[in-house]
């Protein structure tokens, strides 16, 4: 009798100290944060040789130490605008996708190589400014899931594939993908509402062509000739998003199934474009990023992980089981 009160009282201590030991397990969190903003640039500067101005993990509202170069943040310490163009980057460009308030990114004019990284998630972003650099490979097709997209700017990169389906982008006004090698038909591609439209600009990416001139008329304004196919041949494949790891100091791995970058590149797509007479002008000055009030891409609500959704909801059950353990055997004590 002794000995069976024993380990009952003994069990009920292993529980009540499995109680206790569950408030000290991790959670596991993932969110993203001000440090995990900050690591996607400073990975930039750290694989081209680069040393910038803030402290790791402190880039908010401060400046890179080269030329006009800074980010700025939200109240909450994420990165809203990212202005670093001109900087000297060299390698591929680091997954972005975790910057889901990131509204406006500049990194034209660097001499950035690898593919055009995922969008998927980002829908918050309103300008895209990549032009002249050595990006190779598809448009991602990620590109078409920004609804908050302003700007963006490809041109005088080394793009190839064709375009994605931009029509569902309502707010687009300027979209430049000129001085690539693009291919495929520009037909039932561009929203109706684009105001600024560069596609085959000084005569560049001569594989675009046209079935049914189902695009918007500023495709011309300035020129431009968008080759008539007739007959019309058969449409490629859309291309695959790239599946790009970009590890610092490392290669750029290829996409799947991802057409690779050829000597067929347009020599006007070389890193080292400058803008000449009658080129489309575009503003380099950052825009302010939307301040709160200000109209603009509502705040994400979701940032919470699902890793850290299902490491709580793990957490509770064991907490209820081992609590429900610890009252039955102490009735029976």
């Amino acid at each position: 009798m002794v000995q069976r009160t024993f380990s009952r009282r003994h069990l009920a201590s292993v529980g009540v100290a499995l109680l206790w030991s569950l408030t000290c397990i991790p959670t596991g969190s993932t969110a993203q944060d001000t440090a995990k903003d900050c690591a996607v640039f400073e990975q930039l500067y750290d694989q081209s040789g680069l040393t910038f101005k803030w402290t790791r993990g402190q880039c908010c509202n401060a400046d890179s130490g080269i030329g006009d170069g800074h980010i700025t943040c939200n109240d909450a310490g994420r990165i809203v605008q990212a202005y670093l163009p001109m900087q000297g980057f060299t390698g591929c460009i680091p997954e972005i996708r975790g910057l889901d308030q990131l509204q406006q990114i500049y990194l034209y004019s660097n001499q950035l190589t690898g593919f055009v990284p995922s969008f998927t998630g980002m829908l918050n972003l309103q300008w895209i400014s990549f032009w002249n650099n050595s990006l190779t490979g598809p448009i991602p097709p990620s590109l078409s899931t920004l609804v908050n997209l302003v700007r963006v700017y490809l041109d005088a990169n080394h793009l190839t594939g064709p375009i994605p389906d931009l029509r569902g982008l309502t707010k687009l006004d300027y979209g430049e993908f000129y001085r690539n090698n693009l291919t495929g038909s520009v037909d039932s591609k561009m929203p109706a509402q684009l105001g600024h439209c560069y596609l085959t600009y000084d005569n560049t990416n001569p594989g675009l062509y046209s079935c049914t001139q189902d695009y918007p008329a500023t495709c011309l304004d300035r020129g431009d000739v968008i080759r008539r196919a007739d007959p019309c041949p058969q449409q490629p494949p859309p291309a695959e998003e790239p599946n790009q790891v970009c590890l610092p100091g490392g290669p750029a791995s290829a996409p799947a199934s991802a057409p690779s970058a050829s000597a067929t590149v347009t020599a006007a797509a070389s890193s080292n474009v400058t803008a000449t007479a009658g080129s489309p002008s575009r503003t380099t000055a950052p825009v302010a990023a939307p301040t709160q009030g200000d109209p603009g891409p509502a705040a994400s609500t979701g940032s919470t992980s699902s890793t850290t959704k299902t490491g709580s909801a793990s957490r509770k059950s064991v907490f209820a089981f081992v609590t429900l353990f610890a009252i039955l055997l102490s009735t029976c004590m």
